[in-house]
C-alpha cells in the first residue's frame, strides 16, 4: 500500500467512477490497484480519462463559451429602410444592450454563450443602423412599384396577394412584407398596374399581374 499527501482539486477513481473532491489536503492510498480517499463528500463529474489535476480539465460550458461565433452577414447592397424600419432597428438594439448589461452584472457562467451572441448581434445592428438609408415611400412615383409600395398581384389561378416592399431586416413573408432585394420584389420594381410579370419561384416560373399599387399618404404639413 502506498500513500502520499495531495493538496488541491483532484480527480480520483473509485468503483469505476471519476470523482472530484474539494481543495483540501487528504491522504490518498492505493489498494488493489484503485485509488481511495477517506473523504466522502466527493461529487461525480463526467470525465472518462485518466486521473489528473482539474487544472487540465476543460468543462463543456467553458468550451461552448470559448467557441468562436460567426458574424452575421451584411449585404453588399444598400440598406434601404422605411422610417418605421429604422425605429425598429434602434428598438432592437436597445433591447440587446439592456440584456447584455443584465447578463454582465449577473456573471452567470452558463450565460456566457448567450452573452457572446448578444454582443455579435449588437455589432450587426449597429452596422445596419450606421449604413441605413431611409426612403420616403410617400414621395415615390405612385404609378410605379418602388421601395415602400404595397403591391397587389394576381396569380395564374386568379388569387390576389398583397406584398409590402421593405428593407432586409423588416421583411416578414408571413406578415406580407418582402425585402426589396428579394426575387419577387426585384421582378416587381418599376412595373405599373396592368403589367404582367414573370417571377421565378423555387417551384418554377410563374406569371402574375399587377392589380394595384399603394403608398402611404404623406402627413399634411402644419400651417405656419
Amino acid at each position: 500500500m502506498r500513500g502520499g499527501l495531495h493538496i488541491g482539486r483532484t480527480l480520483i477513481r473509485m468503483n469505476g467512477l471519476n470523482l472530484e473532491r474539494d481543495a483540501l489536503p487528504a491522504l490518498l492510498v492505493e489498494q488493489g490497484g484503485a485509488l481511495k480517499d477517506g473523504l466522502v463528500d466527493c461529487r461525480v463529474i463526467e470525465y472518462p480519462g485518466k486521473i489528473m489535476s482539474r487544472a487540465f480539465v476543460k468543462e463543456s460550458d467553458e468550451d461552448s463559451a470559448s467557441a468562436e461565433l460567426p458574424e452575421r452577414p451584411l449585404s453588399a447592397a444598400p440598406n434601404y429602410v422605411t422610417a418605421g424600419g429604422l425605429e425598429a432597428l434602434r428598438a432592437r438594439l436597445k433591447e440587446l444592450q439592456a440584456e447584455r448589461e443584465r447578463l454582465t452584472v449577473a456573471a452567470e457562467p452558463m450565460a456566457m454563450q448567450r452573452l457572446r451572441e448578444i454582443k455579435r448581434d449588437i455589432r450587426y445592428f449597429n452596422a445596419q443602423i450606421d449604413r441605413a438609408t431611409v426612403v420616403d415611400a410617400a414621395g415615390q412615383p405612385h404609378d410605379q412599384v418602388h421601395f415602400g409600395a404595397t403591391v397587389t398581384i394576381r396569380d395564374e389561378q386568379g388569387k390576389d396577394h398583397r406584398f409590402h416592399i421593405v428593407g432586409d431586416d423588416e421583411a416578414n413573408v408571413a406578415a406580407g412584407s418582402i425585402s426589396w432585394a428579394s426575387p419577387l420584389a426585384t421582378a416587381l420594381l418599376g412595373t405599373r398596374v396592368g403589367d404582367m410579370v414573370k417571377w421565378q419561384r423555387p417551384a418554377g416560373a410563374s406569371e402574375v399581374e399587377i392589380v394595384a399599387i399603394n403608398y402611404p399618404v404623406a402627413p399634411a404639413r402644419k400651417r405656419s
